[in-house]
This record gives structure tokens, sequence and C-alpha cells, in this order.
């Protein structure tokens, strides 16, 4: 860091070369370091945890998430459920809203979930499932706080 501005980002020993006279030096003790990036919504956690699902940023029909989410399920057949991320709000005519309905139509035969773009609303199928079950078989997720 400069002033307000990161220099650099990689590994340690291309950071070392950066290192002079006056630079201030802290060790993390292994941990990982981030600048105090001020956004009282940032959803870091969300971002990282979603990366292997579905990518519906340019889906514009309930026909092209159709054939996203099917796609995604072909191409992960030991995934749980089919997950999908970053959906907007006026996907279908006429301003409805999208509904289970219309992911059961999409996918039957596996448990999808669908979150928007905004991480505010999250849609999913109906499904004969147990929710122990269900949490056994999902990532787990951790927080570490030291």
């Amino acid at each position: 860091m400069r002033g307000n501005r990161i220099l650099f980002v990689g590994g340690n020993e291309d950071a070392e070369s950066l290192r002079g006279e006056g630079t201030r030096y802290f060790h993390a003790g292994g941990r990982t370091v981030l600048p105090g990036f001020i956004d009282s919504h940032y959803h870091l956690l969300m971002g990282s945890a979603e990366m292997g699902n579905a990518a519906l940023e340019g889906v514009n029909s309930l026909e092209e998430l159709g054939e996203v989410l099917r796609t995604h399920a072909q191409e992960h057949p030991e995934a749980a459920w089919v997950c999908g991320s970053h959906l907007k709000y006026d996907l279908l005519p006429d301003g409805r809203r999208l509904s289970r309905h219309d992911l059961d139509a999409i996918l039957a035969d596996r448990p999808v979930a669908v979150m928007a773009y905004d991480y505010h609303t999250l849609w999913r199928i109906r499904w004969p499932w147990s929710w122990q079950a269900s949490c056994e078989a999902a990532p787990a997720v951790r927080t570490v706080r030291s």
C-alpha cells in the first residue's frame, strides 16, 4: 500500500522485492490480509461460496435459464444441488416473478436453488428431501474468527 492505493497483489517472494527502508512490516502469522474495503453491504463470503454455481448474469429469458441450469446439471452430476447465482428479477415478461413452478418445469429430477444478483432472494424447487440429509450432503462453509 502507498497512501490509499494497492501497489501490488501477489506472493510473498515478489512482495519482498518491493520492501524498502521506509516500509512498515508486520507478520500476519499465515493469515490472509485484505485492505479495509469500506462497504457496509459487502458479500465476500457469498461471492466466494458461489464460484461453483451456474453463472446467470447473462440470462435474459426463462428458456435461457433452463439451458444454463440443465447444462450445469449435466456438467456436475455429482452435485447434490444444481445452484445458480446472479439472476436478475425482471427475467419474465409482464412483471411476473419467477416461481418454484418455473424451476420445477426446468429440472424436475434434481433439487435446484437460484440466487438473485443482489443475494436477497433465493428460489428453490419443491423437492422431497430431508433437511438433515441435505445439510450433511452440502459442502461445509466455515467462518473462522481470531
